[in-house]
């Protein structure tokens, strides 16, 4: 099977879910995925970024996450001698990887690179655009990975919502895409806590920690094609990308990013 993943190049993160993810499909007898990868900075400087993340974190907990970044990009540079992946880069030379760099998912250019590469899944992890729906039919399976029990916390960041709301549990969804925003068929999700103990960056290991496990139960179910896909209730509310009051009320209930 084809598949190609479409996401954003980070810093953390999404190497490590990746790393796994590769692994397990290979275990799986799969193909080696093709990557598109969009900017997730919306044409920012990055001066502005910066600040703009200061005022998300606040000084204290930017600090710290500004330290573990360092850190990460720090071990990156080991890779020869440690073989651990801890960046993107890593990744790609661990598994021999080709990156293709693109500006819009519905460009006709990136419509004609898709149609060319004839994916039979087309999977998105973090991506930073909507994906219209031409694109959706290039391919017979458009998957999307999500950590949120969907219906629950459609949209943008949502641990960072289940978080602020206060809730005891959120989870990791994989579903089928369609012109709207995570609301298409759920092909597998799992449920899991969240402690009081927990901070964003915790809650993104535990989504990862099942959430490729999930992407790959959901790949092997399309290929033996075993599906008992999902109807859900759309009706719940869409989340923006949290906003500065939004995060400061998250620090000011005492809940920590790092």
């Amino acid at each position: 099977m084809k598949i190609v993943i479409v996401s954003q190049k980070t810093p953390i993160y999404l190497h490590y879910f990746l790393d796994n993810l590769l692994s397990e499909l290979n275990a799986n007898g799969f193909d080696t995925p093709t990557f598109l990868f969009l900017s997730g900075m919306k044409n920012k400087s990055l001066r502005s970024e910066v600040i703009a993340r200061y005022k998300y974190y606040g000084a204290l907990q930017f600090v710290k996450m500004s330290l573990y970044i360092l850190t990460v990009k720090v071990l990156s540079y080991a890779f020869l001698l440690t073989k651990q992946v801890k960046s993107l880069d890593n990744l790609k030379s661990k598994y021999k990887l080709s990156f293709i760099n693109i500006l819009n998912i519905n460009s006709p250019k990136s419509i004609e690179l898709l149609e060319s590469l004839k994916p039979d899944i087309l999977l998105s992890i973090a991506c930073p655009q909507k994906i219209g729906d031409t694109v959706l039919k290039i391919c017979p399976w458009p998957i999307n990975y999500h950590t949120s029990l969907l219906p629950k916390f459609k949209g943008r960041q949502p641990l960072f919502w289940a978080m602020h709301e206060g809730k005891k549990t959120t989870g990791v969804t994989v579903h089928l895409m369609d012109e709207c925003i995570d609301t298409g068929k759920i092909i597998v999700q799992e449920e899991y806590p969240i402690n009081s103990e927990d901070t964003l960056h915790t809650m993104y290991y535990k989504s990862m920690n099942i959430g490729y496990k999930l992407v790959i139960q959901a790949i092997i179910a399309i290929r033996d094609k075993n599906l008992a896909l999902i109807e859900k209730n759309n009706n719940e509310k869409l989340y923006p990308f949290p906003s500065s009051k939004a995060a400061a009320e998250f620090r000011s209930q005492g809940k920590r990013f790092i």
